[in-house]
């Protein structure tokens, strides 16, 4: 089941091959300056990971309250090829064996990349890295796509600016552990035991961020986009989009620090020749106050909205899907979202944290989840509490209990009938490393 070995042809299965030598081929440096005898030396390191969760939940209108656990084994490998003039290229792979309730074992391969760093390849001054193989893809949000993929990352970095470009695809993700889910057809096929890979989408990610603005200010533009590898037919729709992104960070005053960002998405949905376009808006705002000398306090508070179906706009879809809270397993689409927290640390290696959040729709068409309201108006969906408890006793052991509650809102201004009742959720997790 590991997907390098038991994988059909599909485009991208060769990628990594050019490009690692490729890698190689400038780590050896194109260069003004002299030539340097090399003196490469390889370094190898390995290890096992080993990790162990288990969740309580209850909630009246599930089925299934029975207790979730899961236990993941991995073997990591990690090459370091350091090179003349402070330039290195590094091989990391990772595999892994996941045992669940609802699946005996899941073979895996999480990480397998190489990465070269080359100071002054385009400039005294620059830095470039190159990255291809299995490696996590994010857009600038964080809130947009974050996931794995097959692909090739470049980095370009300056004192005054960076760019990044990077392409990917998610054909030869194994179905478990993919979220990207973005249609029926996605969701319908993520609980198919016998579909072995998950969706197929081709990503592309660019980048350019100014980090020297006045007043420590940074500023970045991106666009992000998917391209849907199904063919549209009367039982299957596919869904392109692309996404352009303004965000922008820095120090507000003193310890406090903000974030910014605003996201357009064009959308094109394709079913039996039919096409519609959509139109979606995602924007979100952070603030966060540091206190070190206060036992390392932090506090913060966060601002999402993604549009749904009202006043010109489309409903708003992410290309991974995630959920909007903790316990409330609603996706990032047509949604409201507040919330403050907490966290400080009293001891060295244990750090307490409270969050705070409460849900709105952002337009009147209700969701689909169990116990809602067809006859109210109200877009109230509730309130979620969550403590989390942080604790690393020894360097090669972490410890995470996270417990709360989902509180839904009825009546006039809520989502949800009476017949909701409080969710609540207990989660051990516990790693260490050998």
């Amino acid at each position: 089941m590991i997907t390098a070995i038991s994988a059909p042809r599909r485009p991208g299965l060769a990628l990594g091959t050019g490009v690692l030598l490729l890698i190689l081929s400038v780590a050896s440096g194109v260069s003004s300056a002299p030539r340097e005898t090399p003196s490469a030396q390889l370094e190898r390191t390995w290890g096992i990971n080993l990790d162990s969760s288990s969740s309580f939940s209850q909630a009246d209108h599930k089925e299934d309250n029975d207790p979730d656990h899961t236990v993941t084994a991995a073997l990591w490998i990690r090459s370091l090829l350091v090179l003349s003039r402070d330039r290195s290229v590094e091989m990391i792979a990772q595999g892994s064996y996941t045992w669940s309730d609802d699946r005996e074992y899941l073979f895996n391969v999480d990480t397998l990349r190489a990465t070269g760093r080359f100071p002054g390849l385009l400039g005294e001054t620059s830095m470039v890295r190159a990255t291809a193989g299995r490696f996590h893809l994010r857009d600038t949000t964080g809130l947009v796509l974050s996931h794995v993929a097959d692909g090739l990352q470049l980095r370009v970095s300056y004192p005054f600016a960076r760019l990044r470009l990077a392409g990917g695809y998610t054909g030869l993700l194994l179905n478990p552990v993919s979220d990207i889910r973005m249609t029926e057809t996605d969701l319908t096929e993520s609980d198919d035991d016998d579909t072995f890979f998950g969706p197929a989408r081709l990503l592309g990610v660019a980048e350019i961020t100014f980090s020297d603005l006045p007043r420590r200010q940074s500023l970045s533009a991106a666009v992000t986009a998917q391209k849907d590898l199904r063919d549209a037919d009367d039982d299957e729709t596919t869904f392109d989009s692309l996404y352009a992104t303004i965000a922008l960070s820095g120090p507000l005053a003193g310890n406090l620090y903000h974030s910014l960002s605003g996201t357009v998405m064009a959308g094109s949905a394709e079913a039996d020749s039919t096409t519609k376009s959509s139109l979606g808006f995602l924007a979100e705002a952070r603030l966060r106050y540091y206190r070190e000398a206060l036992a390392g306090s932090r506090l913060g508070a966060n601002f999402t909205w993604a549009s749904g179906d009202e006043g010109g706009a489309d409903r708003f879809v992410p290309i991974t899907r995630g959920t909007a809270g903790t316990i409330l397993d609603l996706p990032l689409e047509d949604i409201l979202r507040g919330e403050i927290f907490y966290s400080f640390r009293p001891f060295p290696g244990i750090q307490p944290s409270l969050t705070v959040g409460w849900f709105f729709l952002a337009s009147d068409e209700r969701p689909q989840t169990p116990e809602v309201d067809t006859d109210s108006d109200g877009r109230f969906l509730g309130t979620e509490v969550v403590g989390r408890l942080v604790a690393r006793p020894v360097s090669d052991l972490g410890i995470q209990l996270t417990g709360g509650a989902f509180f839904p809102a009825s009546g006039s201004s809520g989502v949800f009938t009476s017949d909701r009742k409080t969710e609540y959720l207990l989660k051990i997790e516990i790693s260490t490393s050998l």
